[in-house]
């Protein structure tokens, strides 16, 4: 059996219709593992990182209360790998994250942190990731 590249699933929820595109690896019993979303993906370089790694290397930092990631193409056509934070009374520097974040996640290494007062999200919790890119460009913009 010859296996999609990218799965599209269709779900019915409280009349309404759902598309999204997943992104998953199928088990050789056939059971499908979801591991992301297609459409946040960031692609620095051609080499595709999911944000929400990143994040959760990040949350896992005890100095850090919330965060979120999003790349952002600068005027040169690079992508930055950019962090929304918050910070909790630990409060580690962005050296202390980097190094945290170089012994985790070297090849995905962010390259700003930028506290925010909150991270933006949909009124069902989830990160606002439009909202977050526009966040993120306009901070390392200023």
């Amino acid at each position: 059996m010859k296996l999609p590249e990218k799965l599209i699933i269709h779900s019915q929820t409280r009349g309404t219709f759902f598309r999204g595109k997943i992104i998953g690896k199928i088990d050789e019993i056939g059971i499908l593992h979801v591991t992301g979303r297609a459409g946040i993906r960031i692609n620095r370089g051609g080499v595709k990182i999911a944000p929400e790694t990143i994040e959760e290397i990040i949350a896992s930092h005890p100095g850090v209360q919330d965060c979120a990631v999003s790349g952002v193409e600068t005027v040169g056509g690079h992508v930055r790998i950019l962090v929304a934070l918050i910070r909790n009374a630990l409060n580690p520097s962005n050296e202390d994250l980097r190094l945290y974040c170089e012994s985790k996640i070297p090849d995905r290494m962010p390259d700003d942190f930028f506290d925010v007062p909150e991270i933006p999200k949909t009124s069902m919790g989830k990160i606002a990731r439009q909202e977050l890119k526009v966040l993120l460009r306009n901070f390392y913009n200023s």
